[in-house]
């Protein structure tokens, strides 16, 4: 039963902290003007360096608040229609992992409290549920093109996320490759957190053995 719950809880864990990095990665304005920097997104849109900051300001903004209004200097209405089922994803990404990270803090403090906490027990499962989903997450980086057109037809029921070059310009500063560089980010910056909470597992241990 122990080795079930640990499971559960190091599952939770590792959602927690994949959820998490995507938010940040997504709220984070450096990423964006890193990226339009590096892939030269001004020359390969046409667009000035002052609108895509703008533009990328105003994503970044809405990402927060929701607050549709920040975008309608930069896209047209389809691709606001758009942002808002993002945003409304969004909401639900916060939802779960603030969900995740209560009730994993009560749980570690019930356990502590009792002292019946099992570190070792808890390093090794956490261990084998952040390789179950980085092994997932690295197959589906593998394939993803195909990912990602999966990824929209499960979450979005309309057809909104198909966005014209010609006449959207929200596709042009943010081209698949945005999205994954992103990903490769939010798996390096998930992979940090895990090992963080790995090795101070392992610090525990040794302290109460």
């Amino acid at each position: 039963m122990k080795k079930i719950f640990a499971f559960l809880i190091s599952i939770s864990i590792i959602l927690f902290v994949l959820l998490y990095s995507i938010d940040f990665m997504a709220k984070d304005i450096s990423y964006y003007n890193n990226f339009h920097r590096d892939y030269k997104i001004e020359k390969e849109s046409g667009l000035s360096k002052e609108w895509i900051e703008g533009a990328s300001n105003s994503l970044v903004e809405f990402i927060k608040s929701g607050d549709k209004e920040v975008l309608k200097n930069h896209f047209n209405k389809k691709e606001i229609s758009h942002m808002e089922d993002v945003y409304k994803l969004f909401k639900l990404d916060r939802i779960v992992y603030t969900s995740l990270f209560i009730i994993t803090l009560l749980v570690v403090i019930y356990k502590l409290f009792k002292n019946d906490f099992l570190f070792f027990i808890y390093r090794k499962y956490i261990l084998i549920a952040y390789i179950s989903v980085i092994s997932f997450l690295g197959i589906c980086s593998l394939f993803f093109s195909e990912s990602f057109v999966y990824f929209h037809k499960l979450f979005f029921n309309n057809d909104l996320w198909l966005l014209d070059y010609e006449t959207d310009l929200m596709i042009r500063i943010l081209p698949e490759e945005f999205f994954f560089v992103l990903f490769l980010n939010v798996i390096v910056l998930s992979t940090v957190f895990v090992f963080s909470i790995y090795i101070f597992l392992k610090l525990k241990d040794y302290e109460y053995n």
